[in-house]
């Protein structure tokens, strides 16, 4: 059971086509850190066509971390992304993010993502969006 205070919330955006139980055990993790960890599922579609099923996958993750954070607004929100597909949805998540929204947040764990490519080839493009990221804050070292 989570505590009354927490240190923050966590979007856990998993790679392509992780399976919920290994994306679970890290959102575990978080929790056992005083976290509450949101995870995020997608597969191929959503990165070809991120309003997959309707409303924009990003957006829609940004409304239920929005939704989640409301509860203590003066806590932190992180990112943990995983490979390339978590990489872009933490893309598409920040542009479902509103600018107060977004000073809120206190760092990403970028894991096992590609680093910047050339923004003229077709996945640099992609990836060229993500160069605003947040860098990881001090707000993460008593974590680790």
């Amino acid at each position: 059971k989570m505590a009354s205070k927490t240190r923050g919330y966590v979007g856990v955006l998993g790679w392509m086509s992780a399976k919920a139980k290994y994306v679970d055990k890290i959102c575990g993790w978080w929790r056992t850190q005083g976290f509450e960890a949101y995870p995020l599922l997608t597969g191929p579609p959503e990165l070809f066509c991120p309003t997959w099923r309707g409303k924009p996958t990003g957006a829609a993750f940004a409304d239920k971390l929005r939704n989640a954070a409301a509860k203590d607004k003066q806590a932190p929100v992180f990112f943990h992304a995983f490979s390339g597909q978590g990489a872009a949805m933490l893309a598409h998540t920040f542009r479902g993010m509103e600018e107060s929204e977004k000073r809120r947040i206190a760092g990403c764990v970028l894991d096992s993502c590609s680093g910047a490519m050339d923004r003229h080839s077709a996945l640099g493009g992609m990836r060229s969006a993500f160069y605003a990221q947040p860098k990881i804050g001090d707000a993460l070292a008593p974590v680790f």
